[in-house]
């Protein structure tokens, strides 16, 4: 087992997976009113001392609860296109996390559809699926707007998809498996046997 046998599409992939499960966890959606609630919160100044703080301090409060209400990540959308979404990213990260498994554990892929190619081809899909949702986003248009999450999820699917396909095509021309070892090759008959 040795990390030297990654290639660099399976590096690329892995680190993208690993990136891709960090952006479902970022908020994704939010609303008007979640976005002015947020400002609110950052804009309400706490005076020093004791007289007055409580009020300043319980409207930042107040609106960072409906700010967080507003907001949703991935794992928080509930439709049926955020579901098939999260499983399409999950499933891509997967393939991409098996592939660099298999490359650091010296085994080879006995098919033709290997573990990359799942992963570069469900990059690829899940990718569009972001576009959409990124154009169509949940709920009322005129008051949704869109966070950071569907732009960085589109990132890293983009990066997931180059590596697996690097990968996928190293496998295919066997450039993927220049420096496994080599089957020894038996001695000749009449060779003397090292003592």
């Amino acid at each position: 087992m040795s990390f030297e046998r990654l290639t660099k599409g399976d590096a690329l992939a892995w680190v993208a997976a690993l990136g891709l499960l960090l952006v479902t966890a970022i908020d994704w959606f939010s609303t008007k009113l979640g976005d002015a609630a947020r400002q609110i919160q950052h804009e309400v100044q706490v005076p020093n001392g004791p007289v007055g703080s409580d009020i300043p301090s319980t409207i930042q409060q107040q609106a960072k609860q409906v700010a967080q209400a507003q907001e949703k990540n991935l794992w928080q959308l509930h439709g049926g296109i955020d579901r098939l979404i999260l499983i399409v990213l999950l499933a891509a990260a997967l393939c991409a996390a098996l592939a660099a498994a298999m490359r650091v554990a010296a085994r080879r892929y006995d098919g033709g559809f290997s573990p990359s190619a799942a992963a570069a081809m469900l990059a690829g899909f899940g990718a569009l699926l972001v576009l959409y949702r990124i154009v169509q986003p949940p709920g009322d248009n005129q008051v949704a707007t869109i966070k950071s999450g569907p732009w960085l999820a589109f990132a890293a699917l983009g990066l997931l998809c180059l590596g697996a396909a690097l990968a996928w095509r190293a496998e295919r021309d066997g450039s993927a498996y220049r420096d496994e070892d080599e089957p020894a090759t038996p001695a000749p008959e009449g060779a003397a046997k090292p003592a």
